[in-house]
């Protein structure tokens, strides 16, 4: 079996830990999409990021993550492990649980950004004890990279 291939095979082993499905099941249609085609725009890519993208036409994404209503939440992009080893076992299902309950309610990303956590204490989109369970670099990792990359009017009520 091909390094590629046993990658894969953790990733999805990993997603499906944290309870991503690949097919719908009895907890809800499939949330993951794979090797999705994209478009690239090349003006934009220029302006961006350089000249590097200037032939560039097509990508593919890896793994798109996507909510109840099939909007894309995150999307995942397969490296060798050698690249980023992962300083710590991270507690995955307590990420995921905090990323959606950040994404999905304003109270909790004014708690975050307020760093009122003792308000938590009886949040029910996300407990003390669901934020603990991550670890420190992660409690700010993720909003910063929400409240940077994630179009969050999409999950307005």
């Amino acid at each position: 079996m091909s390094k590629e291939a046993k990658a894969r095979i953790k990733i999805n082993k990993l997603l499906e830990e944290a309870g991503w499905r690949f097919l719908a099941d009895e907890h809800g249609p499939a949330n993951i999409t794979l090797e999705t085609g994209v478009s690239v725009m090349p003006e934009y890519m220029a302006e961006q990021y350089g000249d590097d993208f200037e032939k560039t036409k097509k990508g593919f994404i890896d793994y798109l993550l996507v909510d109840g209503d099939g909007y894309p939440v995150a999307l995942l992009e397969a490296k060798r492990e050698s690249i980023h080893l992962p300083a710590e076992q991270e507690n995955i299902s307590a990420l995921r649980h905090f990323f959606k309950a950040y994404v999905g309610d304003q109270d909790v990303r004014e708690i975050i950004h307020q760093k009122a956590f003792q308000r938590l204490a009886n949040h029910p989109a996300l407990s003390m004890e669901e934020f603990k369970a991550l670890s420190p670099g992660r409690r700010t990792l993720v909003p910063d990279h929400v409240d940077t990359y994630v179009p969050l009017d999409v999950y307005a009520a």
